[in-house]
């Protein structure tokens, strides 16, 4: 019997602030706006980017395969009662 409701997935992003050199690539090709750009500089100089809707992301990956610097980590988090 469906009750009509359907499985939340949620999923954590992590980005590496001290990696990422602000090409904004993750932000222009993320269609849940996840992404955005700080406003202080890195220890390399540039201002990195920054997750700031983490909730609203569908787990796409875009960002993950579009970083040039390997900045970003996409992972589903695992609700409890569902299996592995």
């Amino acid at each position: 019997m469906s009750t009509g409701k359907t499985a939340s997935r949620k999923y954590s992003v992590k980005l590496d602030e001290q990696a990422c050199k602000e090409c904004g690539y993750c932000a222009a090709v993320c269609p849940k706006q996840v992404f955005s750009a700080v406003d202080y500089f890195n220890d390399k100089g540039y201002r990195p980017m920054h997750v700031t809707s983490m909730e609203k992301c569908i787990g796409c990956r875009k960002c993950f395969f579009v970083c040039p610097d390997f900045a970003i980590d996409v992972e589903k988090v695992q609700a409890k009662g569902d299996k592995a």
